[in-house]
């Protein structure tokens, strides 16, 4: 929830002034899930990330993944980025969102297309509160409604992901995780993976749908002085958990700075063993 909010610039949520538009379920199993509603003001719509002023679309652009890390008012990112590893995963979630919708270039054209569907709605819209010409232009730059400006969606985010992809906390390279693979065996599962330029890697595992993850610690074969894989920092890594109907997994490698997780998308995605 913290990486959407922040990438996007959707301040008019938890990571903003008023610190709502979301509620925590909490599950049979003790667990709180938060749920996002009200992401009209996404993309800068709402530029205030604290009591201060509204921000200028340079500062919104440069954003820091690292917003309230210290602030007492907002414990759900002050508790989460005081723990490393913790920071780590967040930081890797911000990194998936970037690559997979943003600079690839794929939410333009997601953004042209709902743009092509809507714009005969929004055309015979007789109560609108904007023009037609700016619904189309205010996809790629600020436009003026009444007294107040609306940030382009690419002017905002092409300059966005420059900075989030330089920005000290999220450059450098992350552990690779590659060749994640599973057997069931007669004293359990067990579950490898090659990581490269990892000093731990984690375990996630549960027995049941919707139950909480377990966290276990991997061990490493690391190879031997001198051999290729050694040279790039590269071992295999590997734990035993017991074997359940359906077994679900993820794992976290984590470096120094950075951490990776496979897949991606962990902890909404998992490996399986069935």
């Amino acid at each position: 929830m913290i990486a959407f909010n922040n990438v996007l610039v959707n301040l008019d949520s938890y990571i903003g002034r008023l610190s709502h538009n979301y509620y925590l379920y909490r599950d049979t199993f003790g667990i709180y899930h938060p749920v996002i509603w009200d992401m009209n003001m996404c993309f800068g719509g709402f530029r205030y990330p604290d009591d201060g002023p509204a921000l200028s679309t340079d500062k919104m652009q440069q954003l820091s993944p690292m917003l309230h890390y210290d602030n007492e008012r907002k414990p759900l990112i002050k508790r989460l980025l005081s723990n490393p590893l913790y920071r780590k995963i967040y930081l890797a979630h911000v990194r998936t969102i970037i690559a997979e919708n943003f600079s690839n270039g794929l939410y333009i054209e997601r953004a042209e297309a709902i743009q092509k569907l809507i714009k005969p709605l929004v055309e015979k819209d007789a109560n609108k509160l904007y023009a037609t010409e700016s619904f189309g232009q205010n996809l790629y730059q600020t436009v003026k409604v009444d007294n107040s400006s609306v940030v382009g969606i690419v002017e905002l985010m092409s300059e966005r992901v420059n900075y989030l992809l330089n920005h000290p906390a999220l450059k450098g390279t992350p552990p690779a995780i590659s060749n994640v693979q599973h057997a069931v065996q007669p004293n359990g599962a067990f579950i490898s993976a090659k990581v490269a330029g990892a000093k731990q890697v984690w375990l996630f595992y549960r027995n049941a749908r919707f139950e909480p993850f377990q966290r276990i610690q991997m061990t490493s074969d690391s190879p031997r002085e001198g051999d290729a894989d050694a040279e790039i920092g590269l071992a295999n890594w590997s734990a035993t958990v017991q074997k359940s109907k359906n077994l679900q997994y993820y794992l976290v490698a984590e470096g120094e700075k950075h951490a990776s997780l496979s897949p991606e998308r962990a902890a909404k995605e998992f490996h399986q063993i069935k």
